[in-house]
């Protein structure tokens, strides 16, 4: 902890990097309140470092924010729509792995409101539209493993989804569907 607290806001982007990784090791430790108030207050420096200029710094800080997302959800309770914002930014990053990052993270957040009622999921109400878009064109880009982050980060956004984004969630289907149908047809031309 004395390591990630000294090194999380260097000017050295290897020590900044190396403080995320050690930061999201530790987090599959302790349970409780113990990383509660670590994760508090490192919160705003983890989204900050989402847009870091250094590629590998906003990976890890991308990678880091979803273990929070799956383990340590309730630290950030109340910081979702900010989160779901700073995601969907980050999911739009020239650098593949940093955008696959991003949707994996997306999805753990998506993930903790599977169990709740929809009175609960205003966020995802808020936010659905925006996020789906976002993925759709992040599924479009040519790197294949980041097609399937994203769409596996759609599909948990769908899951988790009130009742009121059933009407959305049907033209997201149909997009997906227009886009399956295009695929196998260039796949069987290529066959032919």
């Amino acid at each position: 902890i004395p390591f990630v607290e000294k090194n999380i806001t260097s000017a050295d982007w290897r020590h900044k990097e190396a403080a995320l990784v050690a930061f999201g090791s530790i987090l599959d430790g302790p349970q409780g309140n113990v990383l509660k108030e670590l994760i508090i207050k490192a919160f705003g420096l983890l989204l900050d470092n989402l847009k870091d200029p250094i590629n590998l710094v906003k990976e890890t800080a991308a990678w880091t924010i979803g273990v929070i997302c799956e383990l340590h959800i309730d630290a950030i309770t109340g910081n979702e729509l900010l989160l779901f914002e700073a995601l969907s930014f980050a999911a739009k990053d020239s650098s593949w792995s940093v955008a696959k990052q991003a949707c994996n993270s997306m999805k753990f957040l998506a993930y903790s409101y599977d169990g709740k009622d929809d009175s609960e999921k205003q966020v995802i109400l808020q936010t659905l539209e925006i996020i789906l878009q976002t993925l759709l064109a992040v599924a479009a880009r040519p790197e294949g493993d980041l097609k399937v982050n994203a769409y596996e980060a759609a599909n948990a956004m769908i899951e988790v989804a009130p009742r009121e984004c059933n009407p959305l969630i049907a033209q997201v289907l149909q997009e997906a569907l227009t886009r399956l149908q295009t695929s196998m047809q260039a796949a069987y031309m290529d066959q032919g």
